[in-house]
């Protein structure tokens, strides 16, 4: 999918926390797990983001490489940045078939070393194909533990009278090689997680050498949300509080979907609750992402005051996720 010259909707502040090549990077990563981006989707050239943005080419080129880098996008000779493919798995199927002989060798191989016969072992093989309907586990990595809870809760609503049975872990689980987590992997073969982690997980596996597919999933604003911002009085004082990664793509949407001037807006990191506390009576409302509530709790923001940006997982997403667990759910006894 070619975007020829469409802008992308890009903000950069002055923030000195965090470089502008950063931003750029975290936006445009936002942009491709909220599907604003597809997958296959040209970025636009150095010149027109840089002329777009007004910054300099080579902050433009940094934040491209760090895309590249991280496995989000990929340059193709003499044509271009486009979003790479991260939402279906490689074609796997010689890996799992691979997989299910050493399996069934392995079973078949105990089961004579415990005695029995060829024709006992068929016997009780067969018995279990008809008994065993225990739910299929499959993992979810995320950032943190409430993301990857919450995530994992709405994939078992979709899936999990069919058998299907998604945990939770987080990528620290995985890079630190958590023994809970290994375990995991030794009953589970597929993992799910945000596309722009997927990069980040196929390492992790690939380093430990775990055998798994990992299955981007992408997300979407919620039309509530959207609702919300947009009726948002531009007079009123407001605040964000979300991850510092989120900062300039949550300052669009209020750009985007509202008529307050995004200048205005106070911006607070969830680590400075104390600062967020003394605010507090001089706004109007507290705009944050799920992965702060913790800090919004803590400084006891009235619900009149909250309005969290809300996500959900995309249809094509959940549609594509049954599609490769069909199998599976298919072999559940009723």
């Amino acid at each position: 999918m070619d975007l020829g010259y469409m802008e992308l909707p890009l903000l950069v502040t002055e923030n000195e926390g965090m470089p502008i090549y950063l931003q750029i990077f975290h936006q445009i990563r936002h942009l491709i797990i909220s599907q604003r981006l597809p997958e296959g989707s040209q970025l636009p050239s150095v010149r027109q983001l840089s002329k777009q943005l007004g910054v300099n080419a080579g902050t433009v080129v940094q934040a491209y490489r760090e895309l590249r880098t991280q496995g989000f996008v990929d340059a193709q000779q003499g044509r271009g940045n486009y979003v790479k493919r991260l939402s279906a798995p490689a074609e796997d199927f010689a890996l799992r078939q691979a997989l299910l002989d050493d399996a069934l060798a392995k079973a078949l191989e105990r089961s004579r070393a415990l005695g029995f016969d060829l024709a006992t072992i068929r016997q009780h093989f067969n018995m279990l194909l008809a008994t065993q309907g225990g739910p299929v586990p499959v993992l979810f990595l995320s950032i943190n533990r409430p993301h990857a809870e919450k995530y994992a809760a709405v994939l078992n609503k979709h899936f999990a009278a069919s058998g299907i049975e998604v945990l939770p872990y987080t990528l620290d689980d995985l890079e630190r090689r958590k023994p809970d987590l290994l375990r995991a992997f030794e009953r589970a073969y597929y993992a799910i997680s945000f596309v722009t982690f997927v990069p980040r997980v196929q390492k992790a596996l690939l380093d430990q050498g775990i055998p798994s597919t990992v299955l981007g999933i992408t997300a979407e604003i919620t039309q509530s949300t959207l609702e919300g911002l947009h009726d948002l009085p531009p007079h009123k004082r407001y605040a964000i509080v979300t991850e510092e990664r989120n900062i300039n793509s949550f300052l669009g949407y209020v750009r985007q979907y509202t008529a307050i001037d995004y200048k205005t807006v106070r911006l607070f990191l969830p680590g400075q609750t104390d600062l967020l506390k003394r605010a507090l009576p001089d706004l109007d409302t507290v705009i944050y992402s799920f992965g702060v509530r913790e800090a919004i709790e803590q400084c006891r923001v009235p619900k009149a005051k909250q309005l969290e940006l809300e996500f959900n997982i995309t249809m094509d997403s959940l549609r594509h996720l049954r599609k490769v667990f069909a199998p599976m759910m298919s072999s559940v006894p009723v």
